[in-house]
């Protein structure tokens, strides 16, 4: 009786968190034990931080994608508690929790996470940087011997990420430490992850951290204000899968609008415009019931439905308007130059 989960397929460890329903054992709908009981995780209650905790806490890594109602919809009752992890906790009930404000969650609001082995650290954005590889419950890096951007293509696709423009080499993005994972990877191109290319056994005792391997992906995903009276104001669209579309105004909020207008170096929004004020847009509807924390780096850091999955028109299309363009100073001369246009 009490192999049952490990015959159904399902993944979880002594303090009481698995993965249910989804293609492996480190992909599914978050559960937690509590209170002699399965319980789903409400996904207002839940964040990039916690995602990255229940990874390494059921040995897969980082978390690829969390988003509400991805992996199917949940049976049962609701753990109605916020979590607050730092990042840095062992397991999700080491977390500190306090009672949550969200109201009712339906089984549309279950938590769904996807974990891969391998994350980009120290890069500009979720697709850039050191590569590294979760392996024997600890991260460890890639050497750049025989790095190239065949190898990185499988990588930044399986990230979602496009293709590989550039594959950095060197500790470009900075040493990593503990083991170095992988050496003289030949990956094909068409492998599902970079696990399944052919490479030397794990952990190389001929190459050092100064080699640590690096990548830079095309991230097929662009943001544009358009409609408005300029750059930062305007019809919200999205790059996404080689073709623009919006996003549906459901749930839109102001830390939404905040994280758009930071990703295209505009000033914090004057509101988030719901409904949309600058007419309909064409083609896709790309997102719907975005959910942002209001500090993440892009767009596609935080909480919503499957890509291209909603329930909404283009009526419904959402705008945002940001103050105005950032001024960016690259250096002390054009820093004179703006001080003399202000004194005039």
């Amino acid at each position: 009786l009490a192999l049952w989960p490990i015959a159904f397929g399902l993944h979880y460890s002594s303090t009481g968190a698995r993965l249910v329903g989804g293609s492996s054992s480190c992909s599914g709908r978050l559960e937690v034990l509590r209170d002699n009981s399965w319980k789903s995780i409400c996904d207002v209650n839940f964040n990039q931080k916690a995602a990255e905790v229940v990874c390494q806490e059921l040995d897969c890594g980082a978390p690829k994608e969390y988003r509400a109602e991805m992996l199917g919809q949940g049976r049962g009752s609701f753990w109605e508690k916020k979590i607050l992890c730092r990042g840095n906790e062992k397991k999700i009930f080491d977390c500190p929790f306090t009672e949550s404000a969200a109201g009712h969650c339906t089984e549309r609001n279950n938590v769904g996470l996807v974990c891969v082995p391998y994350r980009l650290v120290n890069g500009s954005n979720s697709c850039s940087g050191r590569v590294e590889l979760y392996y024997g419950k600890q991260w460890g890096t890639v050497c750049d011997r025989y790095w190239d951007l065949q190898d990185a293509n499988v990588l930044c696709n399986h990230l979602g990420c496009g293709y590989a423009i550039e594959v950095p080499g060197q500790a470009r993005f900075g040493k990593g430490s503990g083991e170095i994972w992988r050496d003289n990877l030949q990956c094909e191109g068409d492998e599902a992850d970079l696990t399944k290319c052919p490479a030397l056994d794990y952990g190389s005792e001929e190459c050092t951290h100064w080699h640590d391997a690096g990548v830079i992906c095309s991230d097929q995903f662009a943001l544009r204000l358009t409609n408005g009276t300029g750059v930062c104001d305007g019809r919200l669209e999205i790059f996404y899968n080689g073709s623009w579309g919006t996003v549906c105004d459901d749930s839109w909020d102001l830390p939404d609008a905040n994280v758009v207008c930071r990703q295209l170096q505009c000033e914090m929004p004057v509101n988030a415009i719901t409904p949309v004020s600058y007419g309909p847009g064409s083609g896709h509807i790309w997102l719907d019931d975005v959910h942002c924390q209001g500090n993440e780096s892009s767009l596609r850091d935080c909480r919503h439905q499957t890509w291209g999955q909603h329930n909404c028109r283009h009526k419904e299309d959402v705008g945002v308007n940001c103050t105005g363009k950032l001024i960016i100073i690259y250096n002390i001369s054009q820093c004179i130059s703006l001080l003399k246009v202000q004194k005039k």
